[in-house]
């Protein structure tokens, strides 16, 4: 598997601080959680297929900010609705469900051209240093 686009500590120390409450019966943690981290990576490159050339060699550190928080909101989806898939007692849906389907609609737009993620050109020189890539069209990515 390539490199997982986002850290443990994304999902510990940023935005889900009490992790360990979603976790019963889980010994190892951080190795839970990097497998979800993992699994969010696969999906999130799932919708991006078409550009896999492009993001071939993005790391936790690499990858655009806002795609790296698509990342920790699924994951953290994953392991929150690990619980509730127990217990289901309410039909209302809980803030990292809405966050998680606001992600997907966006990794939906990007798929289909509808939205951009731009970052920075993969293969850049110094000749083309400042030229940025926009993701998304129905076509090749356009170069600016």
């Amino acid at each position: 598997m390539a490199d997982a686009w986002a850290t443990v500590g994304d999902i510990k120390d940023d935005q889900l601080p009490n992790a360990a409450d979603f976790l019963g019966g889980i010994t190892d943690h951080d190795a839970y959680l990097t497998q979800k981290i993992e699994e969010a990576t696969d999906e999130a490159k799932s919708y991006l297929m078409r550009f896999h050339h492009f993001f071939a060699s993005w790391t936790a550190t690499t990858v655009p900010r806002k795609l790296r928080a698509a990342i920790v909101t699924i994951a953290i989806h994953y392991v929150t609705s690990r619980v509730t898939k127990v217990a289901l007692t309410t039909q209302e849906k809980t803030t990292w469900e809405r966050n998680y389907d606001r992600v997907i609609s966006w990794l939906k737009d990007l798929q289909k051209g509808a939205a951009d993620l731009d970052v920075e050109w993969p293969m850049a020189s110094d000749d083309t240093s400042g030229h940025r890539m926009v993701v998304g069209g129905p076509s090749a990515p356009v170069v600016r």
